[in-house]
């Protein structure tokens, strides 16, 4: 069954429409594996019903894994802004996704503006901060995991992205090196490790490189004292409720 196929299929069983999906995770930064699944996200909205009833309602969906490796998760519309208002980077992941495999285009771009307005420059650096700084203990080995290097990297990176230019960082993690300062044997290593996890099959380990080992520590304690100028502005809700009402009705 494909993509869409599955995405209709979710709408029809459960009553619900789904307003987008997304790929997350290693196909969406650009760095997946030859055997790499499918992490599909999406956003839905439920019958109007489920939004006035007092009791609490589910606002999550998780499909397990299939056998063509397509993982679903999807928020209700409720918990997707609630988030928003947190300034959630990986909500901001799902919705500036590259891969985009469903979406109301309308309803989309007025998401994407909302994700902009309730950006938190602090919120979402110490989100990539505290990923990197946990995924880099993984590498500190004499051999790292390509999934554990990439997944440290793209932390690390994304954080330094926020502390210099305070905006939201790329989802494809090409695109964040582009943006940020770099030896050239540092990028020319990143490339070498992303060409050989591509034709690899997952778990694959390989021989750590001290240079990447190296810029990856530096950025980390660099980035240790970078938050004290970073904006924790959170808006208020009435752009939230507006479009949540819109939406439901």
């Amino acid at each position: 069954m494909q993509i869409k196929d599955k995405i209709e299929a979710v709408e029809k069983e459960s009553g619900v429409k789904v307003l987008m999906a997304s790929e997350a995770g290693a196909r969406a930064w650009g760095v997946e594996s030859r055997d790499s699944g499918y992490d599909i996200r999406f956003i839905y909205a439920s019958k109007i019903e489920h939004y006035l009833s007092f009791k609490r309602q589910q606002n999550t969906m998780e499909l397990p894994m299939d056998a063509g490796l397509i993982e679903m998760n999807g928020w209700d519309i409720n918990k997707a802004l609630g988030w928003m208002w947190k300034s959630n980077a990986p909500l901001f992941e799902w919705i500036h996704s590259p891969i985009i495999y469903y979406a109301d285009h309308n309803w989309l771009h007025e998401f994407k503006s909302l994700s902009v307005q309730y950006f938190s420059p602090m919120a979402v650096f110490f989100h990539y901060f505290n990923i990197g700084a946990t995924a880099l203990d993984f590498c500190r080995g004499p051999q790292y995991n390509l999934n554990e290097l990439f997944y440290a990297l793209r932390a690390l990176t994304a954080a330094k992205w926020v502390a210099e230019q305070q905006t939201l960082p790329p989802v494809v993690l090409d695109e964040i090196l582009e943006g940020i300062n770099m030896p050239r044997e540092v990028k020319d290593g990143i490339l070498f490790h992303k060409q050989l996890k591509a034709q690899m099959t997952e778990p694959y380990a390989v021989e750590a490189s001290e240079i990447i080992r190296g810029y990856m520590l530096e950025v980390w304690l660099d980035l240790r004292g970078k938050s004290e100028g970073l904006s924790g502005h959170q808006g208020g809700v009435e752009a939230l409720d507006k479009f949540y009402r819109n939406t439901i009705l």
